[in-house]
């Protein structure tokens, strides 16, 4: 069978009785899509097998099934997506962007069933010579736990949520950006490494970030819950003063119809202003007439998001 393909699939799964299992997805000019699949032993990222078995099906978006988080102690999907030239430049390295909530990142979420499509959106940057190439990985959440992971203190959301975001920061750290440095070519470094998210996961995107300005220089935040636990940002902002830390460029857009969102985030920007921060050089503020909160209103901004970090800087 003749196949026009634009991108391939490859699902990547993980399990304790000590086989990977990989599946091949062609996804096709047409959106229809042809599946196979094999199955490798477990040892195969150790040795390098799975690499080579990605690398011979010229894959560019990899689900990763089952990625255990070491702290957390649950395990999870990876969505990774490869830019075009990554198999024809094979001694090329790319900056990567870390992503939350990672299977509506390229695929149809569970909330909304709405997509970023950023893989498609990367593309035809990229295609068009606007932004450099990168890898972007998504990082799924995990349905009733996600709140408390992407909370880095207690706080309420119809019920009390402890908040567990320390030990999913250390998932990110040690577990996620290891495995990606490892299997992929990466730009390694601080300049080469950025984190983004939304709701919620903009929350815990800021606190992980900003956090460790030493491995991140770039932070996206779309529709971001900054007001989670009684405004307990704005002090942590006001005792850690961000901007004497090493220089973070900042992206913050919401939609105008998420009024209590707004105004939390409004709070936000006034005090990384009072820091110094400067407007559309290390923080870009994108407010979006009628904008909602979902991903069909976030796609929309994810071109101003990548031109900003990776391509010809805008004024938002």
């Amino acid at each position: 069978m003749k196949l026009n393909s634009t991108t391939i699939l490859i699902t990547v799964s993980l399990f304790l009785a000590g086989v990977l299992s990989i599946g091949f997805q062609l996804i096709n000019e047409d959106r229809s899509r042809d599946i196979a699949s094999c199955n490798i032993a477990s040892a195969c990222f150790q040795d390098g097998s799975a690499v080579k078995s990605i690398n011979s099906q010229k894959a560019r978006l990899i689900t990763i099934e089952d990625f255990y988080a070491a702290k957390l102690d649950n395990r999870r999907h990876l969505y990774i997506y490869l830019p075009p030239g990554y198999y024809k430049n094979p001694s090329e390295k790319y900056q990567v962007l870390y992503v939350q909530d990672g299977k509506g990142v390229f695929f149809d979420s569970d909330w909304s069933k709405e997509s970023l499509s950023m893989h498609i959106k990367a593309d035809e940057l990229i295609s068009k010579g606007r932004i450099e190439e990168i890898i972007i990985v998504g990082i799924s959440n995990i349905g009733a736990q996600r709140s408390s992971e992407y909370a880095h203190w207690d706080g309420f959301d119809g019920i009390f949520v402890k908040g567990k975001g320390y030990l999913y920061e250390d998932f990110v750290l040690n577990d996620v950006m290891p495995f990606i440095q490892s299997n992929f070519r990466t730009k390694n470094g601080r300049e080469n490494t950025a984190i983004m998210g939304a709701s919620l996961g903009g929350l815990v995107s800021f606190n992980i970030g900003m956090g460790n300005p030493d491995i991140f220089s770039k932070i996206a935040l779309q529709s971001p819950f900054l007001s989670w636990g009684e405004e307990r940002l704005l002090e942590k902002i006001r005792e850690e003063n961000y901007k004497t830390q090493s220089k973070i460029k900042l992206w913050m857009d919401m939609g105008t119809s998420e009024t209590k969102l707004l105004t939390a985030m409004r709070k936000v920007i006034d005090e990384l202003l009072a820091q110094g921060y400067r407007p559309n050089e290390d923080l870009a503020v994108l407010e979006v007439p009628g904008g909602e909160h979902r991903e069909s209103s976030w796609a929309e901004r994810i071109e101003d998001i990548l031109i900003y970090f990776y391509g010809n800087t805008g004024k938002p």
